[in-house]
C-alpha cells in the first residue's frame, strides 16, 4: 500500500519476490507481451483462431497497441534494469554470483530470510 516503502521510506516485509517484481512480470511482461504479440498478429494478419475483418480502424487500433504497450514495456524494463544494476547496491552482486548477504537479506526481503532462518 505504501509502494514498496517509498512513501514512507521504511522496507515492507516481503518473502522472495516483492510486489516491484511481481508486477514487472505480471503486468510488464506477461500482460503487455501479449496485447503486443495480439496486435502483432492482427497487424501482420496472421490471426489463427478467429476471422478479423482488416479494415483500417482495426488496423489503427491495433497499431496503437501495440506500440503503446511496447513503449511501457520499453519503460518498465528500463526501470527494471536501473534497479536491478546501480539502483540498489548489492542487487547486481547477487545476480551476478547468486548469493546475498544475510544483512542484504533480511533488509530487502524479510519474509524470506525469516523463512530460511527458522
Amino acid at each position: 500500500m505504501n509502494f514498496g516503502g517509498i512513501l514512507n521510506g521504511k522496507h515492507v516485509p516481503v518473502g522472495f519476490f516483492n510486489f516491484g517484481e511481481n508486477f514487472w512480470f505480471w503486468f510488464g511482461m506477461t500482460f503487455l507481451g501479449l496485447v503486443i504479440s495480439g496486435s502483432g498478429f492482427v497487424l501482420d494478419m496472421i490471426v489463427p483462431f478467429m476471422t478479423i475483418e482488416y479494415t483500417r480502424d482495426t488496423m489503427q487500433i491495433a497499431n496503437i497497441l501495440h506500440s503503446s504497450a511496447a513503449i511501457w514495456m520499453t519503460a518498465l524494463a528500463m526501470g527494471h534494469i536501473y534497479i536491478g544494476t546501480i539502483g540498489m547496491q548489492g542487487s547486481i552482486d547477487g545476480m551476478k554470483t547468486g548469493y546475498v548477504d544475510a544483512t542484504w537479506a533480511k533488509e530487502h526481503h524479510e519474509l524470506w530470510y525469516d523463512k530460511l532462518n527458522k
